[in-house]
């Protein structure tokens, strides 16, 4: 599978004379801790300390992007709106820091929501501040967020892969269609409904959940759905070694003598 990726004429390899300084900082903002990194060629991953801090400097990013709630999908509101709302669809109870583990959003989105808000928080100003020329660029990346007590950083870059890189999107969907039955597929887009996700990101969730996910974290997650290990490790393999690659040619970039 890896000597497939290779061959790809659709994949873009870097220029192998180039040489970048990848995006790296950190910050202390009342009293949480957060880092920056570009881990791969235009991926660019916020790690917090914990739950609480991630989500309180993505949350509101995320939202605007893909929420299930039309009051908030591409719209403007403030962090106290959208926690209400949130609480009221979830019987009074603000249960965001349990419901979600890790944060991705499109560059796209990124530059559209620092244009549409203007009462950034401290941490979104911070977020602003670190992109700033990833926003000016005008070229394609992606944001992940991630926390220091979860799992989900292969999850979030299987996201990114997504965006950035169609051949991965055409032959990832292709593989999840040959390997799963259209049963498993509709169960877990209406798990996936059930949990919050926007239908436009169905699909995506979809690859994601299965390329990165062990046996007995699908069955928590989807209950119902009947998945194969076989079919599962089939699918986590291609998706690991289109990420080798991608490390490899990062590395190329990064460790020039």
């Amino acid at each position: 599978m890896f000597t497939e990726w290779i061959g790809s004429e659709e994949l873009v390899i870097p220029d192998p004379d180039a040489v970048v300084t990848p995006l790296k900082a950190k910050i202390d903002i009342n009293g949480y801790s957060y880092r920056a990194k570009e881990i791969l060629e235009d991926i660019i991953l916020i790690r917090a300390e914990n739950r609480y801090a991630l989500s309180s400097m993505m949350m509101r990013m995320q939202e605007f992007y893909e929420s299930d709630d039309p009051d908030v999908k591409d719209q403007v509101f403030s962090q106290e709106y959208l926690m209400d709302k949130y609480a009221q669809k979830n019987s009074d109870k603000f249960t965001y820091l349990d419901d979600w583990d890790g944060f991705n959003v499109p560059g796209e989105v990124v530059e559209e929501f620092f244009e549409t808000f203007s009462d950034l928080t401290e941490k979104e100003l911070w977020l602003k501040e670190i992109l700033g020329e990833y926003l000016k660029s005008g070229e394609m990346f992606y944001l992940i967020g991630v926390h220091d007590d979860g799992c989900a950083q292969e999850h979030e870059v299987a996201h990114a892969f997504w965006y950035l890189y169609p051949e991965y999107k055409r032959r990832m969907k292709k593989a999840v269609k040959e390997t799963f039955t259209p049963k498993v597929i509709e169960g877990m887009k209406k798990r996936l409904t059930q949990m919050g996700y926007d239908k436009a990101v169905l699909d995506d969730e979809v690859n994601a959940y299965l390329c990165t996910s062990e046996l007995w974290a699908l069955t928590y997650w989807f209950g119902k759905v009947k998945f194969k290990w076989g079919d599962v490790a089939d699918l986590m393999l291609y998706h690991t070694d289109f990420y080798r690659l991608r490390a490899k040619e990062w590395r190329k970039l990064t460790e020039k003598d």
